[in-house]
C-alpha cells in the first residue's frame, strides 16, 4: 500500500512488474545490510534515488525515502482474525511487543 501510494503521488502507475522490480531491488539492499556491506542509513539515502533513476529515468532526492517511510508507518491492513487473536492473548494475560528492523517514521503510539 505504501509503495503504491508513493508511486501514485509521483505520477507513476504501480504496475505489477514495476512493484516486483522494486521488491527484488529492495530485497537485494536488505541482503547487503545483513552481509555488512551496506548500512541502513545508506539504504535509506539511495534506495529510491537509484530505483527511480534506473527503472524510471527520473531524478529524485533521498527525501522520497522519508516520504515512503511515512506512508509505510501509517498504511496497514489487519490480517483476518488478527484483532480477535490479540484480544484473546490479552484475556489470557500475555504481554506482547512488536519489534522491527525498520524505523519509527509514521509509527503510531502503543494501543492499550
Amino acid at each position: 500500500m505504501a509503495l503504491t501510494t508513493l508511486f501514485e503521488k509521483h505520477g507513476i502507475a504501480p504496475t505489477p512488474s514495476l512493484v516486483a522490480a522494486y521488491q527484488r531491488y529492495n530485497t537485494s539492499l536488505w541482503c547487503q545490510i545483513e552481509a555488512g556491506a551496506l548500512t541502513k542509513d545508506e539504504l535509506f539515502a539511495k534506495r529510491f534515488v537509484t530505483f527511480f533513476k534506473e527503472q524510471l529515468g527520473q531524478t529524485v532526492g533521498p527525501e522520497v525515502d522519508q516520504e515512503y517511510l511515512g506512508y509505510l508507518g501509517t498504511q496497514h491492513e489487519l490480517m483476518p482474525g488478527a484483532m480477535a487473536m490479540l484480544k484473546q492473548a490479552q484475556r489470557l494475560g500475555y504481554q506482547l511487543g512488536i519489534i522491527t528492523n525498520g524505523g519509527r517514521q509514521g509509527a503510531k503510539e502503543p494501543v492499550e
